[in-house]
């Protein structure tokens, strides 16, 4: 039997849906916007899915003030101080200043410890924000 040749009736199936969510990751917003408005117009459960999963801790820094309050009340101090920890000044700031002020000064002391892994465990941190923000985008609370 020859292996180097397939039948006709012999198809490679490309997982089209994984190859997107990745391309999506790398895409700056506005690209990454088009491309999902595009996909939700033509099937728009298929892009709600391909935008949940491909939502990632830069996306979140995209979000409109209101949205990054609202997800972030719902995460402990603890995990916002050390998700910030790898993140521009600028945005530190930004999150710092929207927050509580009781709780943004638990999550600076938190971003100010010394951690064993701080980029595994920002890593971490980051995903569990992203996650909170993908419950609440699913239950319609923020908008991505």
């Amino acid at each position: 039997m020859d292996f180097n040749h397939q039948s006709s009736s012999e198809k490679i199936r490309v997982n089209g849906k994984a190859q997107i969510i990745e391309m999506l990751k790398y895409m700056n917003d506005d690209e990454r916007s088009t491309l999902l408005k595009n996909i939700i117009l033509r099937n728009p459960s298929m892009g709600r899915e391909l935008m949940e999963e491909s939502f990632t801790f830069q996306n979140f820094m995209s979000l409109e003030d209101h949205a990054i309050l609202r997800t972030l009340s719902y995460v402990n101090p603890a995990i916002i101080g050390v998700a910030l920890k790898g993140c521009p000044m600028s945005f530190q700031k930004r999150v710092l200043s929207l927050i509580d002020r009781s709780i943004a000064e638990q999550a600076f002391d938190f971003m100010q410890r010394n951690i064993s892994n701080p980029l595994r465990d920002s890593q971490k941190a980051q995903d569990k924000i992203c996650q909170t923000a993908i419950a609440l985008y699913k239950r319609r609370v923020i908008k991505f």
